[in-house]
């Protein structure tokens, strides 16, 4: 996982993460869904990929009874381990290895978040059955992760965005679906059904405050900064070129236009009793429209999908 990280772990990069984990907890309004039960005595939840562990720490303080265990490849972004709550741990773990048997079946709630750039395969099927291994039959899974085949650039006060944020957005985008393909998070139900989970259910949260839009905007200029020093250079886009536009943009980007995507939560449960593997049949993306094709319009521009049979292996 590591070597193909699509970011940083650097102090920059923290501190996106966890501007990123305060705006997704206002945008939700919860860290944990309500439908997921937290009230059972000796309650154990992991959270995998923690990074900062701003979302460890915060469940931590708010579920004081519950064992809540961190997992990640590298503790770099974490703060000392010395002191930690009583109730919190810290471990290594490559979510996308052998769960170690001691983890499975283990936990009353898996959490994860925002991997999408740690599979390039465009397939988080596997990814999905190691963090329900972890999960004794009955507990829950919540994966979220950014519905980007509807990100687009949307207007500020009906004005069309510049062409230098239009030439960002684009670069900055093919160069992220290039190498880490993005469609399946749009369908993150049916890859966590063809996980093995039961009771699956996705819900996706509109950004629609002035103040949310810009916060956003700033944490995905952040990422294409990081992105710029991770990622090969592809799809015709020099890196250091890259970085003076973001430069230009950071200028300019209040009066043009924001990033607009739609966080997206996916839960389900893990079975009681092993069920059959579901047999998946062909999804449409939510809106028409192609990948690699980037495309201008008069009111607002988009970037969507093309449509895929889902891939499960």
């Amino acid at each position: 996982m590591s070597a193909d990280y699509g970011l940083g772990r650097g102090y920059s990069a923290s501190i996106r993460l966890n501007l990123q984990h305060f705006l997704w907890k206002q945008q939700l309004g919860y860290n944990l869904h309500p439908r997921i039960p937290t009230g059972s005595p000796g309650l154990k939840i992991a959270d995998v990929a923690t990074g900062t562990g701003a979302w460890l720490f915060d469940v931590a303080l708010s579920l004081p009874n519950a064992q809540v265990d961190g997992f990640d490849i590298s503790f770099g972004q974490l703060p000392s381990l010395n002191g930690l709550p009583q109730n919190v741990s810290c471990k290594i773990l490559d979510a996308f290895g052998e769960i170690p048997v001691e983890f499975r079946g283990h936990y009353d709630i898996v959490h994860s978040r925002m991997l999408s750039l740690a599979i390039k395969s465009g397939n988080p099927t596997p990814l999905f059955k190691n963090l329900l291994s972890m999960l004794r039959p009955g507990g829950w899974i919540q994966y979220g992760d950014c519905d980007h085949p509807t990100m687009y650039l949307q207007r500020k006060e009906a004005e069309k965005p510049s062409a230098i944020a239009w030439e960002l957005y684009s670069k900055g985008y093919a160069m992220m679906m290039e190498q880490y393909p993005q469609q399946w998070t749009a369908h993150l139900d049916k890859y966590l059904l063809a996980a093995g989970a039961s009771d699956v259910q996705m819900w996706r949260y509109p950004i629609e405050t002035p103040f949310a839009h810009k916060a956003f905007t700033d944490n995905q200029l952040a990422a294409f900064h990081e992105m710029s020093y991770h990622i090969t250079p592809t799809a015709g886009v020099d890196p250091e070129g890259f970085r003076d536009l973001l430069g230009e943009v950071s200028r300019i980007y209040p009066k043009g236009a924001d990033i607009y995507y739609c966080p997206a939560v996916c839960i389900g449960m893990k079975p009681l009793v092993a069920e059959a593997e579901p047999q998946l049949e062909e999804v449409r993306p939510c809106r028409e429209g192609t990948m690699s094709g980037l495309t201008e319009s008069d009111n607002w521009d988009v970037i969507d999908g093309d449509d895929e049979t889902l891939e499960t292996e």
